[in-house]
This record gives C-alpha cells, sequence and structure tokens, in this order.
C-alpha cells in the first residue's frame, strides 16, 4: 500500500503506535530485572546484617553469662570463706579471749586452778587455732596473729618452765613475760574481736549483743599477771 492510502487510513500511525507499543513491552522487563535485583540484594544483605548483629549478640549475652557465673561463684566462694572463719577461728578465739580475760579478773591471790586449767588452756587453745586455721585468718591481720602467737609461745615456754602441771606449789609465782619483752598483744587481740563482729554482722546481720567495753576494760593489766 502507497504511502498516501496508508495516510488516509491512518495505517501510518497505527503502525507508529505498534511500534512504540514493541518497544516499550522491551524496555519495561528491565526497569523490573533492575528493582527485582535491588531488592533481593537488599534482602540479603539485610539477613547478612540480622545473622551477624544475631551471632554477635549472642557472644554478647554468653560472655555476661559467663560473667554473672564467675561473680555468683565468687560470691559463694567468699562467703563461704568468711562464715568459716566465723566458726571456726574467730568465733572460738573470741571466747576464748573472753574465758581468760574473766578468769584473770576472778582471782584475787594465787590461784592455781584458774591458771593452769583456764589461762593456760585458752592461751594454747588460741595459738593452736591461729595455727590450723591460718587460711581463715583475713589478710590484715596475719602480722597481729604473728604477734599472738609469738607471745602464746614465750607463755607457754615459760609456763612449762616454771609450773609442774601435775604437781604445782601453791608458792610459786604466776607466770608472766612482759618483763622479757613479750607483754600480751592487747591492740591485736582488739583487732580480732573486732572483725569477729563485722564479719557476722556483713554475713548474718548480727550486730554485737552487748555494747563496746571501754578500752581501758579491753585492756589487760600491765601488772604480773598469768596471760603477760
Amino acid at each position: 500500500m502507497s504511502v498516501q492510502w496508508q495516510s488516509v487510513f491512518g495505517l501510518k500511525d497505527l503502525s507508529r503506535a505498534d511500534a512504540t507499543v514493541v518497544e516499550g513491552s522491551m524496555i519495561e522487563p528491565s526497569i523490573w530485572q533492575v528493582m527485582l535485583t535491588a531488592l533481593i540484594s537488599s534482602s540479603v544483605v539485610s539477613a547478612i546484617l540480622g545473622l551477624i548483629f544475631h551471632r554477635r549478640l549472642k557472644l554478647v549475652e554468653a560472655r555476661l553469662n559467663e560473667e554473672l557465673q564467675r561473680n555468683v561463684e565468687i560470691f559463694r566462694t567468699t562467703r563461704a570463706w568468711k562464715e568459716a572463719a566465723i566458726s571456726q577461728l574467730l568465733g572460738p578465739m573470741v571466747m576464748q579471749f573472753d574465758r581468760v580475760k574473766r578468769a584473770f579478773k576472778r582471782y584475787q591471790r594465787k590461784n592455781v586452778y584458774l591458771e593452769t586449767k583456764v589461762m593456760a588452756e585458752g592461751n594454747s587453745t588460741i595459738k593452736t587455732l591461729l595455727l590450723s586455721h591460718g587460711h581463715l585468718i583475713p589478710p590484715e591481720l596475719f602480722d597481729d596473729a604473728g604477734s599472738l602467737v609469738e607471745h602464746f609461745d614465750v607463755w607457754l615456754e615459760e609456763f612449762e618452765r616454771v609450773r609442774d602441771e601435775t604437781k604445782p606449789e601453791l608458792e610459786t609465782q604466776f607466770v608472766f613475760v612482759a618483763q622479757m619483752g613479750f607483754g600480751f598483744p592487747t591492740q591485736s587481740e582488739q583487732k580480732f574481736i573486732a572483725t569477729f563482729h563485722s564479719l557476722r554482722k556483713e554475713v548474718y546481720g548480727i550486730p554485737p549483743g552487748m555494747a563496746k567495753r571501754s578500752k581501758r576494760k579491753n585492756q589487760r593489766p600491765s601488772a604480773p599477771g598469768p596471760a603477760l
């Protein structure tokens, strides 16, 4: 058909429209393909980032749980140590300190029984507690423990020298070692007693059962005596 007749019947414009449609149909898949590719790419990236974040979160969570368990174990171990120190070392020491002090205050003249059965046994018991429970001595009291053991070593040695426990002589002077330079370390005794009350309050919430005695009452006299 000639160009003239195509123009008359509109066939020429129709052919152009068809070409445009065909051309458009060839372009549209490319646009959707780009959009689909971008969507898939962003989804993949999001999935990868999510996986990395999840793994990181799990790692942090595991570390936190491990740290928590470690802290709990430290707490349990520390509490168990404090309980053992109170019940096996500090508590018995405080009772022996008080026992010897009460015995010392009771006598007004030579009393061999108090010296032999109370003071000597009390001093020996405290020394044994310190030597056999060294792992329960608070670090800040190591020097004080050494001072107490040293005093009891000298006192018990002197006691054995001047006193025959099986046949004590009433005229034998009471044993004291202050003049030898090994007087009773009162400050060390007070530190152990204070630590006992402090730990007992911390662990069990139990305050001292009675008001603190004055420093003058807590100190042992400097005059010759059985525990000096």
